[in-house]
């Protein structure tokens, strides 16, 4: 009678392994979520002991972990704006791999309207990480968003991963697929942001620049006039005192060339007096820059090669100014 009865099935001991061995890997998995979950102060960060397999894991546990992990996913958002000169388009990526990619709309490029819709998109996430395509906007944009509170990356055009042969360019594209998405991947690569002083230089450094190129292409477009008209200066190089005092001596015989010849001149002249303003104005300035000391720590390296001495003239301050304001190196200063 102690025996059992022949109909009851005896469990197998190779079955017992096998359900301990699967309770043992839904343990593991239950560790991992409440980890994952205890480094966002969503749960309480306890674990269960892997050997004691007693601890019933039910489907409720597995969902409200899952729950909580999906809450944290998405108390965050991406934003991708393509600026534009009127309007910017913008899409939002929710956090998470399965988060929604949806395009939100256009709206104006004034700063109340952009202040409007961070903070409309602000009451619905916790957290905004915004991105837009480096270009001729400028850096106000990400300074707002800075201000109020969140996250902006200014994204390197030329470094944005494209697919083979995806010619398609429109703002609903860029800004949905290609800015939103890829910044929730980790895909963009950003360029440094200068503050508001920074970029001031940087804008009398590109003046100057300018400044310089168009002198260059003019005093080329005389010595092109000249020799189209077998006019040709064998005294040694241009633009010296004796190539001066030679063109000086230059007369055309028909009146329509002497006026071209003399528009020249005069157009050099007013370029080389534009460009030595520029040059006082970037010696005014840069003393009282916060970046001063990396000017002078560049112009120390340009030395002449006879005495080893520095050469500071207002070309080598102008290459200095324009390496330290379009450097990286400028990034920790």
């Amino acid at each position: 009678s102690d025996r059992p009865c022949e109909s009851e099935p005896r469990p197998s001991p190779r079955s017992g392994k096998r359900s301990r061995r699967y309770n043992r890997s839904i343990v593991s998995m239950m560790n991992a979520c409440r980890r994952a979950a205890a480094r966002s102060a969503l749960l309480p960060a306890w674990t269960i002991d892997r050997n004691d397999c007693s601890q019933t894991v039910t489907a409720s546990d597995i969902q409200g972990v899952d729950a909580a992990v999906d809450s944290n996913e998405y108390s965050e958002a991406f934003v991708g704006f393509d600026v534009a000169k009127k309007k910017h388009a913008v899409a939002i990526a929710e956090g998470g791999r399965t988060g929604e990619v949806r395009f939100v709309g256009e709206v104006e490029n004034s700063p109340a309207a952009i202040e409007r819709t961070i903070k409309k998109l602000g009451k619905k996430y916790d957290r905004l990480h915004v991105c837009f395509e480096a270009g001729p906007t400028g850096y106000g944009l990400c300074r707002q968003v800075r201000d109020l509170g969140h996250d902006c990356m200014v994204v390197a055009p030329a470094l944005i991963p494209k697919r083979s042969g995806e010619r398609i360019k429109t703002n609903r594209r860029d800004a949905a697929v290609t800015l939103a998405r890829l910044h929730r991947a980790g895909e963009l690569t950003g360029v440094w942001v200068p503050d508001v002083v920074h970029e001031a230089v940087r804008d009398l450094v590109r003046a100057r620049e300018t400044a310089g190129d168009d002198l260059r292409r003019k005093r080329q477009q005389l010595l092109s006039f000249l020799l189209r008209h077998g006019r040709i200066y064998e005294g040694g190089g241009h633009w010296t005192l004796a190539h001066r005092r030679w063109l000086a001596r230059q007369s055309f015989e028909h009146m329509a060339q002497q006026i071209v010849f003399q528009e020249k001149i005069d157009a050099i002249e007013d370029a080389a007096q534009r460009l030595r303003r520029l040059d006082e104005q970037l010696r005014t300035i840069v003393p009282i820059w916060s970046m001063a000391r990396v000017v002078e720590a560049y112009q120390a390296l340009r030395t002449d090669g006879h005495h080893g001495r520095a050469m500071f003239n207002r070309h080598c301050l102008s290459l200095c100014c324009h390496l330290v304001s379009n450097g990286a190196q400028c990034r920790g200063q």
